[in-house]
């Protein structure tokens, strides 16, 4: 991290320090070790199905919406 460039590039007044922390010392609190959240393809595939599945009801909402006003049309009504 580059203190001076940070610091005039966000505005703030920075202290010339970097506080790390001991990855020996887990008297902190802090958790170091983290389970990967990837559970594999079938998250994407659940967003393929999810996105699919609203453009396949925005389409019906447009056929139904063409299919209304196509009626209202012929009766003589206004669209």
């Amino acid at each position: 991290l580059d203190l001076a460039r940070y610091a005039s590039g966000s505005g703030f007044l920075l202290q010339p320090i970097v506080i790390l922390l001991d990855p020996d010392n887990s008297a902190d609190g802090y958790v170091r070790d983290w389970t990967r959240l990837d559970v594999g393809i079938a998250v994407h595939q659940g967003y393929a199905f999810q996105w699919f599945m609203l453009a396949a009801a925005v389409v019906v909402a447009y056929f139904v919406w063409l299919l209304r006003a196509l009626t209202r049309r012929r009766r003589g009504g206004a669209v």
